[in-house]
């Protein structure tokens, strides 16, 4: 998922209206960075799977609110 489109204006709107978790936030503005899974995994000491699960939930909560 690239979000490097997105300006910082509209990141922070979309992060405002999509109730992010904390970890779902910190993975939202590397995607706007144009980070890889495996570099998130890394960053967030996490596996490459919670990574994809949780871009997943940021997805839903964009579709939900008509974002994407």
């Amino acid at each position: 998922m690239n979000l490097s489109f997105l300006s910082r204006e509209q990141s922070e709107e979309y992060k405002s209206k999509m109730n992010l978790t904390e970890d779902e936030d910190q993975i939202f503005d590397m995607l706007t960075k144009n980070y890889s899974i495996v570099k998130i995994a890394g960053v967030m000491q996490m596996s490459t799977r919670t990574v994809d699960r949780r871009i997943k939930n940021i997805k839903l909560k964009m579709k939900n609110l008509n974002l994407v």
